[in-house]
């Protein structure tokens, strides 16, 4: 089980892929430039306050962000909610 605290950590442009971040703590992190959808782990994070994602890293995705990934992030409802769209995909 992992158990990795990137509380006020810069991820800024790291290579992410494969990554298992599984029960990690995030609170004022800063994904920018990175890419998620390989990254293991996401609907396990603790958010202990929001953190930092840029749409080029939201739209970098393969597929959807989990949505209790994405909360604990401290995206917006209607992001989150239209996220298909930043994919390229239909709205259900």
């Amino acid at each position: 089980m992992q158990r990795v605290d990137l509380r006020g950590t810069d991820l800024s442009g790291a290579t992410l892929s494969e990554t298992d971040l599984s029960f990690a703590t995030m609170a004022a992190t800063i994904l920018v430039k990175n890419r998620l959808s390989s990254v293991r782990g996401l609907d396990t994070i603790k958010h202990l306050g929001p953190s930092t994602i840029d749409l080029d890293t939201w739209a970098s995705s393969d597929s959807p962000l989990p949505e209790s990934f994405l909360r604990g992030v401290g995206a917006p409802d209607p992001l989150i909610h239209y996220q298909g769209s930043l994919l390229n995909r239909p709205i259900q």
